[in-house]
């Protein structure tokens, strides 16, 4: 298929060589997405951005979004009941790591439905949406076919996917989402942690598992986690989320933290499968 060998060609570009779009060059080596710092409400000096962290060297970008953002996180969180903690991990997995490369690719898929003809376009729900893929789009990565389902099922009504598509790309807008997503997994009869202990490992596990790949119906007893939802288990073990987000009753504490630092310690070396490719061609190539 000509689409096909055009993006595949694109992809290896971005990410084996050096391609300039919009005046920014794109290399071969890692070179951060500045997607947190340009959220920021307020800049701070000399944003530090790094693959990993651990809770005693946590760039302070992130910690600067979390404490820049808590009226929002908190607001999303108590409306969709769901920890605030697990809005910052979703917030965090998609962020920590990602590349210049991957904002690129999620621009040209955007785009791509005004660029080639409706007929690359996706049905959903009875309404064409008029783009070849289906993007994820903002802070929390939130494909628009689930943000329209979840915008209709938590009391916002039917929405048009131009709107959306903008909404998506207002961080504060895309917060609101994120915790729409997290509800609907953690709300469902099936999804209830054991002893309602939502700061399980294995159950923070398989929440992070789901918020990338999607619910599915395996039984939590024998689902088994990704290598995105063990860093969803390290990062909502390593986030000063009582500092950013105020000491309460219901805010995790430290001993969890502990324990989910360790869970992701023994179990992330193996479950994380080392990737000969980039995520920025997995994630574009897999929308195709």
């Amino acid at each position: 298929m000509r689409l096909r060998t055009i993006l595949t060609t694109t992809t290896i570009l971005l990410s084996g060589g050096a391609i300039a779009i919009g005046g920014a060059a794109v290399g071969s080596g890692f070179t951060a997405s500045s997607r947190i710092e340009n959220a920021l409400k307020e800049a701070i000096p000399n944003p530090e951005y790094r693959n990993t962290f651990d809770d005693d060297d946590l760039p302070e970008v992130y910690k600067a979004f979390g404490r820049q953002y808590k009226p929002e996180i908190l607001a999303a969180a108590e409306k969709r009941d769901v920890p605030a903690e697990y809005i910052m991990a979703a917030i965090l997995g998609e962020n920590v790591g990602r590349r210049q490369a991957d904002d690129v690719l999620d621009n040209l898929a955007l785009a791509c439905g005004w660029l080639l003809p409706n007929k690359y376009g996706i049905e959903y729900g009875g309404e064409y949406i008029d783009s070849c893929f289906d993007p994820s789009l903002g802070i929390g990565q939130i494909r628009r076919s689930v943000a329209k389902k979840l915008a209709e099922k938590y009391d916002q009504g039917a929405k048009d996917i131009a709107p959306l598509t903008t909404e998506l790309q207002v961080t504060r807008q895309n917060i609101e989402y994120i915790g729409m997503v997290l509800a609907d997994l953690t709300h469902s009869p099936n999804e209830q942690p054991s002893h309602g202990n939502y700061f399980d490992p294995h159950y923070v596990s398989i929440i992070g598992t789901r918020y990338v790949k999607g619910p599915t119906d395996t039984p939590l007893t024998v689902a088994r986690p990704s290598c995105e939802g063990m860093h969803f288990v390290k990062y909502l073990g390593n986030f000063p989320s009582r500092s950013a987000f105020g000491e309460t009753v219901d805010r995790i504490t430290q001993a969890q933290q502990q324990e989910l630092r360790a869970y992701a310690e023994r179990q992330l070396p193996l479950v994380c499968e080392e990737k000969t490719t980039t995520r920025a061609v997995d994630t574009f190539l897999a929308k195709i």
